[in-house]
C-alpha cells in the first residue's frame, strides 16, 4: 500500500533506542496518529530529538510507529537512537514530492 499522509499530526513519544515508536500524546492543535490512520497503514515521518532527526516511512499500528524504511536521518541515513524526549510527526519527504508547475 503507498503511504498515506495527513496535515498536522504530531506527537510526543518517550520511546528509547532504535525500535518501534510508542505515540503519547500530540500537540495542542494537532491530530494523534490515531484519529487518521488505522492499524497496517503506512506513512512518511519524521522525528526530531534534539540535534538530531530523521525521515522515513513506517507502518502504524495500535499507538505505534514501526520505523521500516529510513530515507535520511542525521545519523548517516541510519536511525537515530532516541533517549526518551523525541517529537513524531507525518511529512512528505523532499525526495518524493513531485512537482509540474508552480501552481
Amino acid at each position: 500500500m503507498a503511504p498515506r499522509v495527513y496535515d498536522r499530526v504530531k506527537e510526543y513519544t518517550a520511546s528509547t533506542g532504535v525500535g518501534g515508536i510508542s505515540l503519547i500524546g500530540a500537540f495542542t492543535g494537532f491530530q494523534t496518529f490515531d484519529s487518521v490512520f488505522t492499524s497496517g497503514d503506512s506513512t512518511f515521518y519524521a522525528i526530531e530529538e534534539n540535534s538530531q532527526w530523521e525521515v522515513g516511512i513506517g507502518t502504524y499500528g495500535s499507538n505505534n510507529l514501526e520505523r521500516d524504511t529510513v530515507l535520511s536521518s542525521s545519523n548517516s541515513g541510519s536511525k537515530i537512537s532516541l533517549t526518551g524526549s523525541g517529537v513524531v510527526s507525518v511529512t512528505l519527504p523532499a525526495s518524493k514530492a513531485v512537482f509540474t508547475t508552480d501552481s
